[in-house]
Formats: C-alpha cells, structure tokens, sequence
C-alpha cells in the first residue's frame, strides 16, 4: 500500500482485506514434510499485494481489522497488548532484528550445526572422524520436530531432521540449498552418521529459549577424543550477524537458480543503492529473471 501511494483511508482498507487472508497452519512440518509452509510465506506476501491492489481501486475493507471485534486480536489472542502495535512507530524498526538462515534447514538446528562446523574446523576434523554427536538444547527443539529420522522419507523430512541435517553438514562441509536433495535422500553414509546423533532437552535453555536459541554440541572420535561447543545465539541472529559477504553469497546461489549471475549481481548493486533510485521499477524489471 505504501509503494502504491495509497492515502490513510486505501491504507486501511488494505490491512483489513490483508487481515481477512490471515492463517497458516503448521502441519507441514509433521509426518513427511510437505510443500505447504513455503506456500504459506508466499501467499501472505501474494494476499498484501492483492489488498494494496483492491484498496487502490476502491475495494474496501475492515477499517478497525487490528482492534475491531472480532478482528485479528480477538481471533489470536485472548490478551492482547494494542500498545505493542505502534510502541516505537517510527522509531525503532523491527528488521534490524530479523534472524537470517545462513543454512537451509529448520533454524532450531543452527547452533549445533555452527557448534559442529567450529569444532571440525579447529580441530582439522572430517566426517570419518566422527564416531557420535550429542546435542543438548532447548525442547522445542528436540520434541516438535520428531521424528528426527536418519534415514528421511523427503527432502523436506531431511531438513526438519536434527540428525540428518548434522549428517550432511559434516560430510557435505555445507548446508546450503542444494546439500540436501533427492539423491542425499539415499546416501547410506549419511544415514549411518545420522544414526549416531544423540538429542536431549535442557531445562536451562528450553527457560532461555525464545531470547536465545541455544545449544550444547559434543563430537566424539574414532580416535577416543571429544570436542565440545556451546553456542548461545547461531549465526544469522542480530546478536551473531551474517556478514555482508556472506548474506551476498547466500543471495546469489538462490538468485542463480532462477536468473543469470550477471543480473543477481546487478539486483545487489541497486539495492545497496535503493534510497537513491528514483523508483523501483528498475528493481522490479532486475527481478523478473
């Protein structure tokens, strides 16, 4: 709505037909795995930008969608703070505290991942080397994603399995979007590394957890030595942030499936120059792939 210039009145209008489409359930990362919680996050940009569309050319809607009875907070909340909504508006801005994934994975599994990585690192390690991992962290962790399975029935099943996902890290050295794929599935390396990761809740970071998403990593050898990591905020979070480098390297191997590399690199330079481009149609023309 604020690209399209729309007054306070089209802005209303398009949060409550935004408001409307609101939902998403999170069956998909049960059993299987499926397709539906990617789904989720693009139709919830797809419904703001049908609402901004429909408020611009007068279609109107709940105009108190927020605080109005039976609007957003009365379907979601039994106590809602209103005065969370605009507490800092203007001020304060929320995406510089947004969590980047530099693993393409379920982002519980991110500190042990960066807790395995540092030890493999600095200790000159390699996936035969690894004889067990142990893992304490925060329940949720360990007891909403299961089953952790070591041999994964889908692509999506592997990247909601703790164990699978340490498995591949250690063999692939990476866990980027094409590590884990159809033919990983059948890696019976993995799945005999996989099958000897340990999992357990901890009280003390299942209490810290949201402030902080924590773990315990410990690697056993085959040559009797153990390696332990404590990581208190994974890499990506506002506390441990992703380098520019690394956020521009992440971009271009996704950009790169669907786009030239030229123009990636194109798409990165404007928007590090967007605040003084006079419009973003050259942006959205970048974009089109």
């Amino acid at each position: 709505a604020k690209g399209l210039k729309l007054d306070a009145n089209g802005l209303a209008n398009a949060l409550g037909l935004a408001g409307v489409q609101a939902a998403g359930l999170n069956s998909a990362i049960y059993n299987q795995g499926d397709m539906g919680k990617r789904l989720i996050a693009g139709h919830a940009a797809g419904a703001g930008i049908t609402a901004a569309l429909l408020a611009a050319k007068g279609f109107t809607g709940t105009t108190d969608i927020i605080e109005g009875k039976f609007g957003f907070c009365d379907a979601f909340s039994t106590d809602c703070q209103l005065g969370a909504v605009t507490d800092g508006l203007g001020e304060t801005f929320l995406i510089t505290r947004t969590s980047l994934k530099p693993y393409s994975c379920c982002r519980f599994y991110h500190a042990p991942i960066d807790g395995l990585f540092d030890i493999m690192a600095s200790e000159g390690l390699a996936a035969r080397d690894i004889a067990a991992i142990a893992v304490r962290t925060y329940d949720i962790a360990v007891s909403n994603r299961r089953p952790h399975r070591a041999v994964p029935e889908t692509v999506f099943d592997a990247k909601m399995s703790m164990p699978f996902c340490l498995a591949v890290a250690a063999v692939e050295g990476g866990l980027g979007e094409t590590d884990i794929s159809e033919e990983s599935l059948g890696n019976t390396a993995l799945h005999d590394l996989a099958a000897r990761v340990r999992l357990e809740a901890d009280p003390a970071m299942s209490a810290a957890f949201p402030a902080q998403w924590p773990a315990d990593i410990r690697v056993e050898t085959t040559d009797g030595r153990a390696f332990e990591r404590h990581v208190a905020h994974p890499k990506g979070e506002p506390e441990a942030p992703m380098s520019p480098a690394e956020i521009e390297a992440k971009f271009l191997s996704l950009a790169t499936e669907a786009m030239p590399e030229a123009r990636a690199r194109a798409v990165i330079e404007m928007v590090a120059d967007l605040d003084k481009v006079a419009g973003l149609g050259p942006l959205c023309e970048l974009l089109r792939g």
